[in-house]
């Protein structure tokens, strides 16, 4: 059985059903059922958030390294050797290498942006929350004034047999918790708790500091 109301969807059934063998003239009587009570709230959750752009390649461009091709390898280092005093001084002598200049062509891949960037965004969502309860019920089985056979009970037939308020109830509890599990969700800031350091504590941290 199904039941909506609002935002709110009630699905009721019975898992298990007892029976008793005899009772007066009647066989195989139901006596005890098992209910199963599944609510879920669907919503819309909108809320603010940053997405990251990385940056993509949309193409390649060419361009010219310069390189230089020696035409012959740089000599050993020589010395020149000088004495003035007795004293003997001795100066590298100027390397000199001969190369030509020359360019080669390279591919670098385009990107539409330089670097990652990070993009405000309103994500808008579907969500759901649901939650579950079960409970048995009794039948009174004496003096039934109306029968119907094992073989031709239904689902919907007994779930009547189950007193409204207890389904009321139930249905009530479920709703309160759903609609706390939704806020909880739409304004979460409403449930965030912590005990983070005292506003005075953080200002004489912040001045010592200065102060060192």
């Amino acid at each position: 059985m199904i039941i909506t109301s609002s935002n709110i969807t009630h699905d009721i059934t019975i898992p298990t059903l007892s029976m008793i063998g005899k009772v007066q003239d009647n066989l195989n009587v139901a006596y005890e059922a098992q209910v199963y009570v599944s609510s879920k709230i669907d919503f819309i959750h909108e809320y603010e958030t940053t997405i990251t752009q990385y940056p993509q390649q949309i193409g390649v461009s060419t361009s010219l390294v310069e390189q230089i091709v020696y035409n012959r390898e740089t000599p050993s280092p020589g010395y020149a050797t000088t004495v003035i005093d007795g004293i003997v001084y001795r100066t590298a002598t100027e390397q000199v290498a001969i190369g030509t200049i020359t360019y080669r062509e390279v591919t670098v891949p385009v990107y539409d942006i330089p670097e990652s960037i990070g993009i405000s965004t309103t994500i808008t969502e579907e969500k759901s929350i649901s939650c579950f309860s079960h409970f048995n019920v009794s039948f009174i089985t004496e003096n039934l004034t109306s029968f119907t056979t094992w073989e031709d009970l239904t689902e919907e037939e007994v779930l009547g047999w189950v007193p409204s308020d207890a389904l009321t109830n139930n249905q009530q509890e479920h709703k309160a918790t759903l609609e706390v599990e939704m806020d909880k969700v739409l304004n979460p800031l409403k449930y965030y708790r912590d005990t983070p350091p005292t506003p005075w504590r953080i200002r004489a941290d912040q001045a010592s500091v200065i102060n060192t």
